[in-house]
């Protein structure tokens, strides 16, 4: 487009060329401004749109004055005037090639066109073979004359009747197949609405402008932890037998993968070089974890994530503001704190590493512990979110029950600290730490003591019930075969707390025992000593031999090599001419001694009784082993039988 020359004092005028942008014409404009374009015409389209412009009167005037002429003997020759388009995509006439080089340009209208004259050709024999008698001659079937004379118009209307409803029923079966295939489709493909108004019976969701986030955070317990915890549901297009579901769920990188605790003990100190290595443990319940998982699955792991690092952060916190004798660490992932000299609580926090060789190991791991850990800080949100009822119930919220009656009670200063000062949850575990391992200890010790010492037999009796922290244990010693005398039977109630061994004594002592094993071993062997002393004194009442002394604490003599002090017996036979002395330690052993009066006694008038002759006798060591019996109560039992008998 051309604009008109414009022509200034002493200037040559300037042609100016300007070319419309528009791709498409306007073909309409709507009255909100809205503007329909209309597309370009294609090739076939664009050459119909030529030959309507053609005039083909012209043409069949100038084919009838040919006519005319021929009819009266003249030849004239006549050219088809072509028609000037002013198009840019078609060829100058003057330039025109030949139409086998103009073949691949007009392909499709020349397959249509071939296309068209061979239907046409086709229609034209059938009709031609159909019309004319010398190509086809059409009869009907002749029927049955004797056929047709029996046949009633009754009997083809229930033929034709029955033909009908065959093929109603096929239709009909057809049919029936077909809405259970598409019903089989519809229930195979979960509706999004549906699905997600299921997701919302379990997670917080809400609305944000076209998006829709929800939130894995635990704000509703009055948690502080800061990591981001949303997600967002985006509905999915493309659902397959392997993933029916129709909800995609984005969660953020930092809650893929999931975690979790491996808490164990271990002996001796680590070395400083380890502590910041992360434990790279494969666990078996997230490696085949991706992102093909159900939208469920993925959440919940990546709020137990959550839960793990909100946890990890409060144990690595309160292990800074701990104060212990020997100071608790904490380095990258791992949390020590010192359980007994030697022994310390390490808790991991482990992510799945599939590159990983070391395999976990539910035997090294103290799932009793990892689940304390759970447990606890399940606690504290379960008490941000109910509170106790307040009495009265003017007083406000969130007041411990005990300190409703520290008024009346008139409670000081140091009352009221202890009972508002809570404990953490690394102190809780370290705790219950410390008593698994005490308690283990002690039961070890029973055991191998059991194993070593078969006479008397040592029963524990371990309560079913136990509290966190506290344990109780009835050890029973009983002298096999005499289980009868009540005084065969030694009972000892041993109270296992985090430090502390708690006995208490059949006769109402108590003694207070560290953390060591070996005080507690003393004491069972001085129990064990003391029970045979005890055991052989209610046979020999049983037998009727005397008791002349019982000491339960021998203070002259030898000693015992390690700890403890050894107990002694000393009985007379019924007749009086034996004597019998035993004194059982808890590391020296038995020993029994025997002492006889003279076979021959000379009574006179100074000493008429022959027991006072055994006053000057000698004792002799016995060597009670050899003696027939399966215990020491036992083979005691058959020496002092013999002893009794008359001479």
């Amino acid at each position: 487009m051309n604009s008109n020359p414009t022509t200034n004092s002493g200037q040559q005028p300037l042609t100016v060329s300007m070319e419309v942008t528009d791709e498409y014409m306007v073909q309409e404009i709507l009255n909100d401004g809205t503007e329909i374009y209309k597309h370009p015409l294609n090739m076939s389209e664009n050459f119909a749109k030529i030959i309507q412009r053609i005039d083909f009167d012209k043409l069949s005037t100038i084919l009838s004055n040919q006519g005319n002429g021929q009819n009266n003997g003249g030849k004239k020759d006549f050219e088809i005037p072509e028609v000037q388009v002013n198009v840019s995509s078609f060829i100058n006439p003057a330039q025109r090639q030949p139409f086998s080089q103009l073949a691949p340009q007009f392909e499709s209208i020349k397959s249509k066109i071939m296309n068209a004259l061979t239907n046409i050709s086709v229609m034209y024999d059938v009709i031609k073979v159909a019309k004319e008698p010398d190509y086809l001659v059409i009869e009907p079937v002749a029927k049955d004359q004797s056929r047709m004379t029996d046949e009633k118009h009754i009997t083809v209307l229930v033929s034709k009747k029955k033909a009908i409803a065959q093929a109603a029923q096929l239709i009909s079966n057809a049919l029936d197949r077909l809405q259970n295939e598409a019903n089989h489709a519809s229930r195979s493909r979960i509706d999004f609405h549906t699905e997600l108004r299921t997701m919302r019976q379990n997670w917080r969701l809400r609305k944000k402008g076209q998006n829709i986030i929800g939130d894995l955070s635990y704000r509703g317990a009055w948690s502080n932890f800061s990591q981001p915890a949303t997600f967002e549901v985006i509905r999915s297009e493309n659902q397959t037998a392997q993933n029916p579901s129709s909800l995609i769920v984005n969660t953020p990188k930092t809650l893929e993968g999931g975690n979790f605790y491996v808490v164990r003990t271990v002996k001796g100190n680590l070395q400083s070089n380890t502590l910041f290595e992360p434990l790279k443990v494969s666990h078996p319940q997230l490696q085949n974890q991706s992102n093909e998982s159900s939208w469920q699955t993925r959440l919940e792991i990546a709020q137990n994530m959550l839960f793990n690092n909100e946890l990890f952060k409060r144990l690595a916190h309160e292990s800074v503001l701990l104060k212990l004798p020997i100071p608790t660490i904490a380095a990258g992932n791992q949390i020590l704190a010192p359980l007994f000299p030697g022994l310390q609580l390490s808790i991991n926090l482990c992510h799945p590493s599939p590159n990983s060789s070391t395999q976990y190991d539910s035997a090294s791991n103290n799932t009793v512990l990892e689940h304390t850990l759970y447990q606890l800080l399940h606690e504290i949100h379960y008490k941000n979110m109910h509170f106790p009822l307040p009495r009265p119930t003017s007083v406000t919220l969130a007041i411990n029950s005990a300190r409703y009656v520290a008024g009346p009670r008139a409670y000081d200063k140091k009352t009221l600290a202890q009972i508002s000062q809570n404990e953490t949850i690394l102190e809780q575990v370290i705790q219950q730490a410390q008593h698994s391992m005490l308690r283990l200890r002690t039961m070890c010790l029973i055991d191998s003591l059991a194993i070593e010492i078969q006479d008397p037999l040592i029963i524990p009796n371990w309560n079913y019930l136990n509290a966190p922290n506290q344990t109780s244990v009835r050890v029973d010693l009983y002298s096999y075969g005499y289980e009868g005398f009540s005084s065969c039977r030694t009972s000892v109630m041993l109270h296992i707390d985090t430090k502390t061994v708690k006995a208490i004594m059949r006769d109402g002592r108590v003694l207070n025992l560290s953390f060591e094993s070996q005080e507690l071993r003393h004491l069972l062997l001085n129990l064990i000593s003391h029970h045979q002393v005890v055991a052989l004194q209610s046979l020999a009442k049983a037998m009727g031999w005397k008791l002349v002394s019982l000491n339960a604490s021998v203070g002259v003599g030898k000693q015992e090599p390690v700890c403890g002090t050894a107990s002694s017996l000393v009985l007379i036979s019924p007749n009086g001419e034996r004597t019998v002395s035993v004194k059982s330690g808890p590391h020296s052993g038995i020993k029994v001694k025997l002492s006889s009066s003279p076979q021959e006694f000379l009574p006179s008038n100074l000493v008429s009784n022959p027991q006072w002759q055994q006053l000057n006798g000698q004792f002799k060591i016995v060597n009670w082993q050899r003696l027939p019996g399966k215990t020491f109560v036992n083979k005691m039992e058959y020496m002092m039988a013999c002893l009794a008998i008359k001479s």
